[in-house]
């Protein structure tokens, strides 16, 4: 970070932004506008630098804009349990403790690496607060964005759970396949093999194992970044529990 000028940093925040979910539709004006208004600051934290603290009360919403972070909570005996880490730039996060009027984040996030984080003000996401008429279109993007973000979150999750509710490794793989196809499409392009077992709670040689074995079967056709769904209707059959918004189904 030694070395940025302020140009620079207001360039990788727009950047940034442009990339974010949440910062979508924010132009230049609306930025240096909010800044000079106080409702936003661009922070350069160094690695290790606390960026909040579990005791904090939440008061903004923040988005990545270079750099990587990690968030925690410490046991009683003082070791860190990392709870999640975020390093993707563009990525917004803070804004659910604020909106389900939480007192404090009971958790805390700090630099991984140097990393510069924009700050915005959470009244502006908040619908049930007013805000000044030249702010009033920047309030209104970011509340938009952000309805879209719980949205997708909530989509996503969803999804989530239909796969780790599916029976067995094979079960929850064909769920992972089915939910992220396409009527017109059965390909899937898929995250790397370490992510996708992080993402269905297996280990990875278990994931491999039978991914084999399903490709061995007919069901699916491997390649790297992608599998192809051979036989949807014979695929679809193995699946024994999916989640569909709140209960679960059994297969006849």
């Amino acid at each position: 970070m030694v070395g940025r000028t302020r140009t620079d940093l207001e360039e990788l925040v727009l950047s940034a932004l442009n990339e974010s979910r949440l910062g979508q539709g924010i132009r230049k004006e609306q930025l240096s506008l909010l800044l000079q208004a106080g409702l936003a600051s661009v922070r350069v934290y160094r690695q290790g630098d606390m960026i909040f603290r579990d005791e904090d009360r939440p008061r903004s919403v923040m988005i990545l804009c270079d750099g990587s972070l990690i968030t925690a909570q410490d046991t009683p005996f003082g070791l860190e349990n990392r709870v999640g880490s975020i390093f993707v730039r563009g990525t917004s996060f803070g804004s659910l403790s604020y909106l389900l009027e939480k007192d404090s984040y009971r958790l805390y996030a700090k630099a991984q690496e140097d990393s510069v984080v924009l700050e915005i003000d959470a009244r502006l996401i908040d619908t049930g607060m007013d805000v000044p008429k030249e702010l009033k279109e920047t309030a209104d993007t970011l509340r938009k964005n952000e309805m879209r973000l719980l949205a997708l979150n909530n989509y996503y999750m969803i999804k989530k759970l239909r796969a780790l509710s599916a029976s067995g490794i094979r079960g929850k793989i064909i769920q992972y396949l089915l939910d992220n196809s396409t009527p017109d499409s059965n390909i899937v392009h898929v995250m790397s093999r370490r992510e996708m077992a992080a993402y269905l709670h297996v280990t990875r040689p278990a994931l491999s194992r039978e991914l084999n074995n399903m490709a061995s079967d007919g069901l699916i056709a491997l390649k790297r970044g992608e599998i192809r769904i051979v036989d949807a209707k014979l695929l679809e059959q193995g699946r024994t529990y999916f989640f569909e918004e709140d209960i679960f189904i059994t297969r006849e």
